[in-house]
């Protein structure tokens, strides 16, 4: 059984072209942030608008989440919560699919897993200089034994 840590915090909404530097312009005055991170495309580096930052105490995280929980960044209301393991949230409802035709629509997607049970998101991936799909897809099932199935 995990435990929640409660140090660690996830970032949603992050602007496309923040950088770390950015985030830890926003988090350090809080409290001392031992790292930040924002997840990125491995190949491409496209930011995924989502991230982590770690707190040195469970203090320092929890009045992050107080004064920063839909802070105004750029346009954007950043989401700040506790990151929870995989597996506590929705019980690993997310599916990252890989090596898709190039051509795949969320048409497509949805008819190879449909069947699976209830979909509750799916996004194609698209090239954002090109608007191609890249081959890449999320989909979100309502349920973890679902994706798991899938």
């Amino acid at each position: 059984h995990f435990h929640c840590d409660k140090t660690k915090l996830i970032v949603n909404y992050i602007p496309q072209f923040a950088t770390e530097d950015d985030l830890a312009q926003i988090f350090t005055p809080i409290g001392r942030v031992e790292s930040i991170k924002i997840m990125r495309d491995f190949k491409t580096g496209y930011s995924f608008g989502f991230g982590f930052v770690k707190y040195s105490t469970v203090e320092e995280a929890a009045k992050a989440i107080e004064v920063l929980n839909g802070f105004n960044f750029r346009n954007k209301r950043l989401k700040v919560s506790y990151s929870r393991p995989p597996g506590t949230d929705m019980k690993d409802s997310n599916l990252y699919i890989t090596n898709l035709p190039k051509d795949v629509t969320e048409q497509d997607v949805d008819n190879l897993f449909k069947d699976f049970g209830e979909i509750v998101q799916r996004t194609v991936l698209k090239d954002k200089i090109t608007g191609l799909p890249r081959g890449v897809a999320f989909v979100r099932f309502s349920k973890g034994e679902e994706a798991q199935a899938a």
